[in-house]
């Protein structure tokens, strides 16, 4: 049985748009603050952790790409003592977006020491130029594969190097098929509910039933075995 679930992936992990009712904030990073505990709570990550009565640790980005999953993936391995009492859970995001490292990257306060990238589905940000140029010059039904593929085999083989419980997902529908153990390609996140924020985003409801879609598959891949 693990001690602890590990998260990682985009705004479907992260949980956003989960916010207290009874709190407003006037930008995104005081909504980081101010409804964290909230967030961390509802979103499929932490009813998970409260389900198995374990600890979480949730590496979601708001935005984020297979990039920056991979990025945080082995930043995580580098700092856990020890990740073969873990459970990951690597939620896999759209395969065009993709992700730039910036060592200047501002850092507010809620933001962790790790995070410093900066992602194509960002807007108005200061590598934007770079982003278009590199979207027209490179995007491709080709390279789209290839950032899938490279994604789910690191998490695969670095798992199975590693002897750590891992399961991988889409949210997004993909149309690339892999046979791996940790891969789980029986739909998406998206398809599991129609209970959303306005942003797309789920809601505290629509969390739930991913939450019990992935009990589905927790319990009789990792706890049976």
């Amino acid at each position: 049985m693990f001690k602890k679930i590990v998260g990682f992936g985009d705004s479907w992990m992260y949980g956003d748009e989960l916010t207290e009712p009874n709190i407003t904030a006037t930008n995104i990073h005081e909504v980081g603050l101010q409804h964290s505990s909230y967030r961390e709570r509802n979103c499929f990550l932490g009813q998970l952790g409260q389900h198995y009565n374990v600890p979480t640790e949730n590496f979601g980005i708001m935005g984020g790409s297979l990039d920056s999953a991979k990025w945080t993936f082995l930043y995580w391995l580098k700092h856990e003592p020890n990740p073969e009492e873990c459970l990951v859970l690597h939620a896999i995001t759209n395969s065009y977006r993709f992700s730039h490292y910036n060592p200047n990257h501002v850092q507010y306060l809620n933001d962790p020491e790790w995070n410093r990238f900066v992602h194509s589905s960002w807007p108005d940000n200061q590598f934007e130029n770079l982003i278009k140029q590199q979207t027209v010059l490179t995007d491709s039904p080709e390279l789209r594969q290839l950032r899938y593929q490279e994604a789910v085999l690191l998490f695969d083989g670095v798992s199975a190097r590693r002897d750590i419980m891992t399961m991988q997902f889409n949210v997004f529908p993909e149309n690339y098929t892999f046979e791996l153990p940790t891969l789980f390609g029986d739909g998406c996140l998206k398809s599991r509910t129609t209970d959303l924020k306005p942003g797309g985003h789920p809601d505290e409801t629509g969390h739930k039933k991913i939450t019990q879609h992935l009990i589905n598959l927790i319990d009789p891949a990792i706890i049976v075995a």
